[in-house]
C-alpha cells in the first residue's frame, strides 16, 4: 500500500513522488505533505529537508511534481540541515 496525499487541487500525489525546481533540478522526494507544504527530503545519509509551499508546485507530470522555483528559492525559504 502506498500512502499518499490528496492536495487541495484533487492530486494524489504519492509519497516518494520525485519533486524538481523549475530549471529541472532535482529537489527531493515527497516525505510529507498537507493541504498548504510539502516535506521533500534529498539525500541518503546526510539528510537535507526542503519546506515546500503548494503555492510553488507548478504540475504533477509524468510522476513527477514540477515548482515554479528554483531549488536556491526553496532553500531560501528554510532548509532544515
Amino acid at each position: 500500500m502506498v500512502a499518499a496525499f490528496v492536495a487541495e487541487n484533487s492530486w494524489s500525489i504519492p509519497l516518494g513522488t520525485p519533486v524538481f525546481d523549475v530549471v529541472g533540478e532535482k529537489l527531493g522526494t515527497v516525505r510529507d505533505a498537507d493541504y498548504y507544504n510539502l516535506a521533500v527530503e534529498e539525500g541518503l545519509i546526510i539528510i537535507t529537508t526542503y519546506l515546500v509551499p503548494m503555492a510553488l508546485v507548478d504540475r504533477l507530470e509524468d510522476g513527477a511534481l514540477h515548482l515554479s522555483a528554483t531549488k536556491a528559492e526553496v532553500a531560501g525559504n528554510g532548509a532544515d540541515q
